[in-house]
């Protein structure tokens, strides 16, 4: 009653594979996927993953949630890209109450991608990860056990692994 759903939603590409990712949260549940829309037949028609596009398929959800609990959704956020901004326009027209900002984990990755790809010792330290990673995290057996034994008996029992760079965590860096 007192607070609403928000929803996030992302386009990706995925082998290839022109997705939207939607997902919702709320009090009692933080994170639930609503749907990765495959939009492989809008692209095969011509289509893009335009504003419009983007703003009909997140309607579907708030149309279903709305049903349950009517204007319970009140937040969406997106990127800074100006066709997933133009979608949340649209939404806010057709439902006022909905506020559409911009999350920062997007900025945030390209900061990183921009440091580790154009500052020198920046560049350095992310090889050096890739490298440990390699020796340490599970491409080569014997290092990877001695590591992953000893540093459990270090940290009282619990596990730790090493940390790979990857795309969906600051843009690789």
């Amino acid at each position: 009653e007192t607070f609403g759903i928000a929803m996030y939603a992302d386009g990706a590409t995925v082998k290839r594979a022109p997705l939207i990712n939607m997902l919702g949260s709320g009090v009692y549940n933080n994170a639930a996927v609503l749907e990765i829309k495959d939009c492989s037949e809008q692209a095969a028609g011509g289509g893009k993953k335009d504003a419009k596009y983007i703003a009909t398929a997140l309607l579907e959800h708030v149309v279903e949630l709305q049903k349950k609990v009517p204007n319970s959704v009140d937040l969406v956020i997106f990127d800074g890209a100006a066709n997933v901004q133009k979608a949340g326009q649209i939404m806010q027209r057709k439902y006022p109450k909905i506020s559409v900002i911009k999350g920062g984990e997007h900025v945030i990755a390209l900061m990183f991608k921009d440091l580790f790809t154009k500052v020198p010792a920046f560049k350095a330290l992310k090889h050096f990860n890739h490298r440990l990673y390699d020796l340490f995290g599970g491409g080569r057996h014997i290092p990877f056990s001695v590591f992953t034994t000893e540093a459990t008996k270090m940290n009282y029992g619990k596990r730790l692994g090493l940390i790979m760079a990857a795309e969906t965590r600051m843009a690789g860096e």
